[in-house]
């Protein structure tokens, strides 16, 4: 990748072992699913995990074994991806937007808090902003106190702490995802973790219409008349040959978050004093987790314009969902709006040299001194 050609996502494999993979045909079944399963469960320490074929399923999944059906309510970020919301209306529920807290990828607590007193409603699903983990802790207990579940969709940051604990260990639901432009990828793949050890049991039912693994076929390999089928699934089931890819991912994921982290702090130091730039408010920022670094700009599309121009990929990352007439109108969210029409997206990937790190903080700096100048951009 040259200087001037930078890519705000990669998804490369090694795939070293995909052909002699697909030559023993195991390509739906096989070891590797498995393998996944214990790495993911060694790795933040819960064994309650069911892998999905991507990571809307999971999300489904999730709201499904909640229980969640027709005008149901669920309270959600609207600032998120498509692929998050809109499992709420598959699921037939109706969706009301929490307003995020001032210049800030966190939700405002208030505002939930708000919400759940006057909806009474089915689920939170918690948004983490392109690896901008929430607090986690403070919403999980806040919704807790109202009897109602938390969805941590904490999508691409896989590596994340709070006081030692990982997402998964201190929360009702997991998601995180293994699409190829996420931090640890795949071809596809959702994951999903459970705090209730009988929720996973029938989770890895409903994977595979139903079916009781353990079960579903007699003593000489055929189906069995004693294994009932007492509740539809679907097919969500993991295949074989993306568990592989994702293994070979999770092997370099710590060093890839070192290497992310650094590529944060570096961008930090050098874009921090250039007037018409600044941070999101973030009070559980992990420079590692980010999948995208993200800015607060004055003149956003015309920086947009000139950075693509330099050849730096760039990104709004999502359009605030209550845009879409497909979801009921709700409450204004004036936080969400302004962060909206001020977040940039820039690449801070593990695949960035520190020449290009230099080339697009200066080529920011550039840009805004020549605002600053009346000059032409």
């Amino acid at each position: 990748m040259s200087q001037n050609n930078i890519e705000l996502f990669k998804a490369d494999f090694n795939g070293s072992q995909v052909e002699t993979l697909l030559k023993t045909g195991q390509i739906t079944n096989g070891h590797y699913v498995e393998k996944l399963k214990l790495k993911l469960s060694k790795m933040l320490s819960n064994d309650h995990v069911v892998l999905t074929n991507n990571y809307s399923s999971a999300l489904f999944l999730a709201l499904k074994i909640i229980g969640v059906g027709d005008s149901d309510v669920i309270l959600s970020k609207s600032f998120t991806c498509l692929a998050s919301s809109s499992t709420i209306l598959n699921c037939g529920a109706i969706v009301k937007w929490v307003d995020l807290k001032e210049r800030s990828t966190d939700v405002c607590v208030g505002h939930l808090e708000s919400l759940l007193i006057k909806y009474k409603p089915k689920a939170f699903i918690n948004y983490n902003i392109c690896g901008y983990s929430d607090e986690t802790i403070l919403i999980n207990k806040l919704c807790e106190s109202y009897g109602v579940p938390v969805i941590n969709d904490c999508n691409a940051n896989l590596l994340t702490t709070f006081d030692g604990s990982h997402i998964a260990e201190i929360s009702d639901f997991t998601i995180y995802s293994f699409y190829p432009n996420r931090f640890t990828n795949s071809i596809d793949g959702g994951v999903l973790f459970f705090k209730n050890l009988g929720m996973v049991r029938q989770a890895e039912m409903l994977v595979k219409f139903g079916i009781n693994g353990n079960t579903f076929r007699n003593t000489i390999g055929e189906i069995s008349t004693n294994s009932d089928i007492q509740e539809m699934g679907w097919n969500f089931s993991y295949n074989n040959v993306h568990a592989m890819l994702a293994l070979e991912s999770l092997a370099c994921a710590s060093l890839r978050k070192k290497i992310v982290a650094k590529n944060v702090e570096l961008l930090i130091s050098k874009l921090s004093l250039i007037e018409g730039v600044s941070l999101p408010d973030n009070s559980t920022f992990d420079s590692g987790s980010c999948w995208v670094f993200l800015l607060l700009v004055e003149q956003k599309e015309k920086l947009i314009h000139y950075l693509k121009e330099k050849g730096i990929k760039t990104s709004s990352m999502h359009l605030s969902n209550s845009y879409y007439s497909c979801f009921t109108a709700g409450e204004l969210l004036p936080n969400t709006s302004i962060f909206q029409n001020s977040v940039l997206g820039l690449p801070c990937g593990w695949w960035l040299t520190l020449e290009q790190i230099d080339y697009i903080s200066s080529s920011i700096n550039i840009f805004y001194k020549k605002i600053g100048s009346n000059n032409n951009v």
